[in-house]
């Protein structure tokens, strides 16, 4: 099966949340093997705490901004959790830029617009379906440069 090409592709990473989790995973891990507080925990509980850890690292660690010529997709870490849309289903003329407040938190998030996916407050991109049913929905300060390539490839889809 031939790959499609990929018109743009965009990393952005989240450093400090692998950092704070993999600190939390190493102190848990101290924790059980010295035995600290009055009421120790377990090592083995130690451990599953840590592997715990450390598979929200891998689930979190990074967020993709990947478009083909087909497709238009987002992901955090190594891909369980994403959004994915074809072109064609997108309303390309309703795309716009959005500032998500701080409140609005980071990660895999539910809004009242829909579930976004985001590394920090700030600009994000906006496009809903035809069929006003969900919405790609994602933050990124390139939001007028994916506009203007997923425009192009929606005219050259139809």
């Amino acid at each position: 099966m031939e790959k499609e090409k990929v018109h743009y592709k965009e990393t952005q990473s989240m450093w400090w949340f692998v950092t704070l989790f993999g600190l939390l995973a190493v102190w848990v891990v101290l924790a059980g093997i010295f035995k600290w507080g009055t009421h120790p925990i377990p090592l083995s509980l130690a451990f599953g705490m840590a592997l715990l850890f450390i598979l929200i690292c891998l689930a979190f660690y990074q967020l993709k901004i990947v478009v083909t010529s087909t497709k238009v997709k987002a992901y955090f870490g190594v891909g369980w959790l994403k959004k994915q849309f074809d072109i064609d289903q997108l309303d390309i003329t309703k795309a716009r830029t959005e500032k998500l407040p701080w409140y609005y938190g980071i990660g895999y998030r539910i809004s009242p617009k829909g579930v976004f996916l985001n590394t920090k407050p700030g600009p994000a991109l906006y496009i809903p379906t035809k069929d006003g049913r969900s919405a790609f929905f994602v933050g990124t300060a390139n939001a007028k440069k994916l506009i203007s390539i997923l425009s192009a490839l929606s005219a050259s889809v139809k």
